[in-house]
């Protein structure tokens, strides 16, 4: 694979970045890309959250963003090609440290392709920068400015992870966390997240691949709108109900509906993303 330098004119939310070196198919970057991070310990149930996603996003012309190290990097580097979905990796080091002959064989495992048009592979370092502790908290960064938002998957209270949900917000890209047990270690900083979302507006909880389909308003391949034609179910009507006049808090809407705050907070993401209602802030919802 040759690497190159890339001219991030083309590239608005690149612009702040002196050098990336890419290998590989840069037109990736044209695509509307989504960024999935998370712990380097991936557990069974952060695999089967990474192949459900990979197995929806077939429906859509998307790539996908992670940083290539073990756990739920290489989850969704391998996922995404075994799903046909183009993906981009960065590196925590100069490309002179990168690997090919290893990427090759998983490439070639994983990959339908020959000619890395479905793979970009890229670099902020010099070429000579080995890979440190400083270096792959500076690519966490670079993988919140490639993705249009952030999934992550599983991260530990005091996860690396966090650098790329920082670059995000600082970026004002949403942010979406999937919940966990509350007795796994894996799941504590992803359940932080959730728990402080309603209130500081730091990440939505995503329960399905739609919650970020339809977010980001995608067409299908086959033409479909995943965002038109919107259905309310039976509880989220009467949480739309809740909701009417002027803004109510999240503990008030949990009094007066009944439901509990787990599943209530799912269905105000749902009902978000289906641009029904709207976050003011400090726990308060109102009708859009």
């Amino acid at each position: 694979m040759n690497f190159d330098l890339l001219s991030t004119s083309p590239y608005p939310f690149l612009q702040s970045y002196k050098q990336l070196w890419c290998g590989g198919n840069k037109e990736l970057l044209n695509k509307i890309c989504i960024t999935i991070v998370g712990s380097r310990k991936i557990s069974s149930y952060g695999k089967q959250t990474i192949l459900q996603f990979c197995k929806s996003a077939t429906n859509y012309n998307i790539a996908t963003v992670s940083g290539y190290v073990d756990g739920v990097d290489f989850e969704v580097f391998k996922n995404s090609l075994l799903n046909k979905i183009p993906t981009i990796i960065c590196l925590g080091y100069g490309v002179n440290y990168f690997e090919e002959q290893k990427f090759l064989n998983y490439y070639n495992k994983y990959s339908t392709k020959t000619d890395f048009s479905d793979v970009l592979v890229v670099s902020q370092f010099e070429k000579s920068q080995n890979a440190t502790r400083w270096t792959f908290p500076k690519r966490d960064g670079l993988l919140a400015s490639i993705g249009k938002t952030a999934l992550v998957v599983e991260a530990g209270e005091k996860s690396g992870t966090f650098y790329t949900v920082k670059q995000a917000i600082k970026e004002q890209k949403k942010v979406f966390a999937v919940p966990g047990s509350i007795f796994s270690s894996q799941s504590k900083g992803t359940n932080n997240l959730i728990k402080k979302g309603f209130y500081k507006t730091k990440a939505q909880i995503y329960t399905e691949p739609d919650d970020v389909f339809l977010y980001l308003k995608l067409n299908c391949k086959n033409g479909d709108k995943k965002s038109d034609g919107v259905v309310f179910t039976p509880t989220e009507g009467l949480v739309l109900k809740a909701l009417t006049g002027n803004s109510h808090h999240f503990d008030d809407i949990v009094s007066q509906t009944k439901i509990s705050p787990e599943k209530l907070s799912a269905i105000l993401t749902k009902l978000e993303l289906k641009e029904a209602i709207k976050f003011d802030g400090k726990g308060y919802f109102r009708i859009r």
